[in-house]
């Protein structure tokens, strides 16, 4: 191939035309014919001729284009002065329509006020006016549940009436209200007489049936005060008679099946148990009818309001009150006839139990609370005379103490009616903040005789340590009895007081008798007379002397034909024979009276008193001897033992 070609045939297939170059090259192709010299040549006129063409059709369309915009025109413009005719008569028909318009909604706003106003009129007589049927249920013979009904509509319309007078209808307000009163006073007297015809029918029964409306006109008369407490009082007056009847006829004949109460008069604690019962019983039962017919919920007794709760208790303690005048007069009976302290203080307990249980029906400082306290109070003052003379009695005659000086039987039987009485106070309902005020005088009734008749016949012995040893058991006794209950822990410290004197008493006694028999006594009181002079100058304290009463000292605590005690290097004791048991019998007989101690640890703390007693004046009259200013030559070498064999000693004979 001819390589210029080649290289023209490789351009061309090289190049690349866009979209435009390709479109204006198809439109050419439509009027250029052959590709030669003179159509080459002739390209350029063609193109433009081919342009002229053109554009000369296109005016064409333009010129037909704007014939057919004239006509448009003319076609808009007589529109618009069709729509300007168009206009002008709606103009006129609106101004026409619009007044009818308004006379209309004139109308018929006039309409619809003069409906509201007679809808008004019509709620203003329904809610302030009784209806014929309303007025007819007011007038009937029965009261039924429509008489409350319409009682009730005519206080809600006096009520309203009231809101009539803060506007300006107050004439209005004040007709219908004077109205409202007048049928209101006219039902509720009818209503009044009606509930005294249904009081007088609770006399035919201790448990009496409430009839359905007699409840809905008692909580009805609540409006009128007065009204309400006439009806209560005739609910009490012939409640009380029929109560009062009831008790008497279960004192005499009895009731229920149950035998009369006056046949366990031989008992008093039953005879007096059972009349509290009934009481009791009946308090519960009139309790719960006074609530239900005057409470106006099923709510806890009296818990609907202070002026409900008031009314209730006040009738209750009416029906009561009539009952409590045939009990006053069988407790005196029973109170005159007994004089056992016990069998008293359980009368007392029994009517404090049903007074507190009671009160809580009854309410507090009511005619019943104010009965049962007056009950309590006249028991409970034969029951302190009894006890008063009972301690008196005692006093009187103290019983002789026993030789072997233990408390004697009258102290025992005293012990325990206090030891019975003591379990019946703390068995008892008293509050915990009451119990201490409410047992210190039964206490002191109980317990200040005892100790002044165990003092008085304590007198009757001449020895000091035998009638502290006596009041020591007589006051233990008594101590330990009241320590088993509380609110006595002021008696209990006094005791303590007393045996604590007493044991102090016995133990110097005791002490003083030993060392006045080893005539150390005598040497002590030489040196605790003379502190600031030289004691081996002083008359009867010579070393002679001494060695006499430190020989007589040892020779007490050691008998010599049992026992054979000799000091050792070591400083203690060393025995030849067995410890003899019969030398506290033989040298410290003075100390068998302790035996008689009832009590074990106030024995043995008497024992170990004089034991460190007689050894601290030991030590006393030992130091007081070895001390160089006294002037005794080898003062040691005058004691056979040291101070701790010494107090070995006594330990071992004392103790």
């Amino acid at each position: 191939m001819n390589p210029t070609l080649s290289r023209r045939l490789t351009k061309i297939l090289e190049t690349r035309y866009d979209k435009e170059h390709l479109l204006a090259i198809e439109n050419l192709s439509t009027f250029y014919g052959e590709n030669n010299l003179e159509a080459r040549r002739n390209l350029r006129g063609q193109i433009e001729k081919k342009s002229i063409e053109t554009n000369q059709s296109f005016l064409q369309v333009l010129l037909q284009v704007q014939k057919h915009l004239d006509e448009v025109e003319e076609n808009v413009n007589q529109m618009k002065h069709c729509c300007t005719e168009m206009n002008s008569k709606l103009n006129t028909t609106r101004d026409l329509s619009g007044r009818l318009l308004q006379q209309a909604e004139q109308l018929n706003q006039q309409r619809k006020k003069n409906e509201i106003q007679q809808e008004i009129a019509i709620q203003f007589l329904k809610r302030f006016q009784l209806s014929e049927e309303e007025e007819e249920s007011l007038k009937k013979v029965e009261v039924d549940a429509d008489f409350f009904k319409v009682l009730d509509r005519v206080s809600q319309i006096h009520n309203d009436c009231k809101l009539l007078l803060r506007t300006q209808h107050q004439k209005a307000g004040l007709e219908m209200m004077d109205m409202m009163i007048m049928i209101q006073e006219t039902a509720y007297g009818k209503l009044y007489k009606w509930v005294r015809g249904e009081c007088n029918r609770f006399q035919d029964s201790l448990t009496p049936d409430i009839p359905p409306m007699l409840k809905d006109a008692i909580q009805a008369l609540k409006d009128r005060p007065g009204l309400l407490n006439h009806c209560l009082d005739s609910i009490a007056t012939s409640r009380s008679k029929t109560i009062v009847h009831g008790f008497l006829q279960a004192l005499t004949v009895g009731q229920g099946g149950s035998r009369a109460i006056e046949l366990f008069a031989h008992d008093p604690l039953r005879y007096v148990g059972d009349m509290l019962a009934w009481i009791h019983q009946s308090t519960a039962s009139e309790a719960e009818f006074i609530h239900s017919l005057v409470s106006s919920s099923s709510s806890s007794q009296f818990s609907d309001g202070k002026s409900t709760q008031h009314d209730a208790r006040r009738v209750l303690n009416s029906i009561l009150e009539g009952v409590f005048r045939p009990f006053r007069v069988r407790l005196s009976q029973v109170l005159s006839d007994l004089p056992n302290s016990v069998l008293l203080f359980k009368l007392s307990n029994l009517l404090d139990f049903y007074s507190r249980t009671i009160v809580k029906l009854t309410g507090e400082k009511e005619t019943v609370s104010s009965a049962l306290l007056e009950c309590k109070t006249e028991t409970l003052k034969v029951f302190y005379s009894s006890l008063k003379d009972y301690g008196e009695k005692l006093q009187r005659n103290p019983p002789p103490p026993p030789s072997t000086l233990v408390p004697p039987h009258q102290f025992y039987e005293a012990i325990n009616q206090m030891s019975e009485i003591s379990q019946l106070f703390e068995s008892s309902l008293i509050p915990s903040n009451e119990r201490e005020a409410e047992f210190k005088p039964i206490l002191s009734l109980m317990v200040d005789p005892l100790i002044n008749t165990c003092t008085l016949s304590a007198t009757r012995l001449v020895n000091h340590s035998d009638m502290a040893i006596y009041l020591i058991n007589c006051f233990q006794i008594i101590q330990s009895t009241l320590s088993q209950f509380e609110n006595a822990s002021s008696k209990i410290e006094m005791l303590n007081v007393d045996i604590e004197a007493h044991l102090n008493t016995l133990v110097e006694e005791q002490a003083s008798t030993i060392l006045f028999r080893s005539a150390l006594a005598h040497k002590i009181s030489l040196i605790q007379s003379h502190p600031k002079e030289t004691l081996s100058k002083i008359v009867g304290m010579d070393v002679e002397s001494i060695v006499q009463s430190i020989r007589m000292f040892e020779s007490v605590l050691l008998d010599q034909t049992m026992m054979d005690y000799h000091p050792t290097s070591t400083g203690g004791l060393r025995t030849s024979g067995s410890t003899s048991t019969s030398s506290f019998s033989t040298v410290f007989e003075t100390l068998n009276q302790l035996e008689k101690i009832l009590s074990r640890p106030i024995r043995v703390s008497i024992l170990e008193n004089i034991s460190s007693m007689i050894y601290q004046n030991y030590i006393f009259f030992y130091d007081a001897i070895i001390l160089s200013s006294n002037e005794y030559p080898n003062p040691y070498q005058l004691f056979n033992y040291k101070p701790n064999q010494i107090k070995q000693l006594l330990d071992n004979n004392i103790l």
